[in-house]
């Protein structure tokens, strides 16, 4: 039967109050500023697409105050001269119907381009805020644990990894790990943590056997990232960060 505990429930209050009280404190007002944002970013696109709506809508009664026009002119010559008339009607509607055609062309394609760099200034600016909160809310429930597996998994895609050397050329970690050998450089694995001994033997064990020859490791904790590692070549960094990883995902959604 279960029975009623007061002081595990004044306590249950305790911890809500204080979770509150933190969340309220240090997270609500930058989710706040970064949806006003949004919204800010959302309304202006809105306001330039009603902006370009009505240039278009503008462009499209000139043209037909410019057909009205035509039309009258038309009939006027026919009225004066019914030999010449139905000649120059025609020389004068084709005329017309033609620069109509440019204008209305002209314009769809203006407000096609001015709707395309309006979107994807308002899709870029969404996937930097996407960014931004998602490396917030990483590091907030990121955990000494949790760094712990996530590096143990990216471990697990060291020797596949893609690198841009000095040129901008992508070489392979293998290659790279050559060129550092050849150079003489020593090879620094930045963390956010201090890595226990088992985790630095996985490097040291990977490492070692790419490059078939001992190198020389230096294991360094940086607060320049929250979780993940970086491995720095002497030449070009492999970015196995948090930071590293988000980035990379929106910079090929903004493809």
């Amino acid at each position: 039967m279960l029975q009623f505990n007061l002081m595990t429930f004044l306590g249950f209050i305790l911890n809500f109050a204080i979770l509150f009280f933190v969340f309220k404190k240090f997270f609500y007002q930058s989710f706040k500023r970064i949806i006003d944002e949004r919204e800010n970013a959302i309304q202006s696109a809105y306001e330039k697409n009603k902006s370009l709506t009505r240039e278009a809508n503008d462009k499209i009664e000139q043209a037909t105050k410019q057909i009205q026009e035509a039309e009258k002119q038309a009939k006027k010559i026919i009225s004066d001269t019914n030999d010449l008339a139905e000649e120059i009607v025609n020389k004068a509607k084709q005329e017309s119907k033609k620069q109509v055609r440019e204008m209305i062309q002209t314009a769809e394609e203006e407000i096609k381009i001015s709707m395309e760099r309006s979107n994807q200034f308002l899709k870029i600016r969404a996937l930097n805020m996407a960014q931004t909160l998602s490396q917030e809310m990483i590091c907030s429930i990121m955990t000494y644990s949790m760094d712990c597996e996530f590096i143990k998994h990216l471990l697990l895609e060291l020797n596949h990894a893609e690198i841009l050397d000095t040129n901008g050329k992508s070489i392979s970690f293998q290659a790279a790990l050559k060129s550092a050998v050849e150079q003489k450089n020593e090879i620094t694995i930045l963390t956010a943590i201090e890595l226990p001994w088992e985790i630095k033997e996985e490097f040291r064990k990977i490492i070692y056997s790419s490059a078939e020859e001992p190198v020389e490791l230096r294991f360094t904790k940086s607060n320049t990232i929250s979780g993940g590692f970086k491995l720095n070549f002497g030449f070009t960094d492999l970015d196995f960060s948090v930071e590293g990883q988000v980035g990379s995902i929106v910079k090929q959604l903004s493809m």
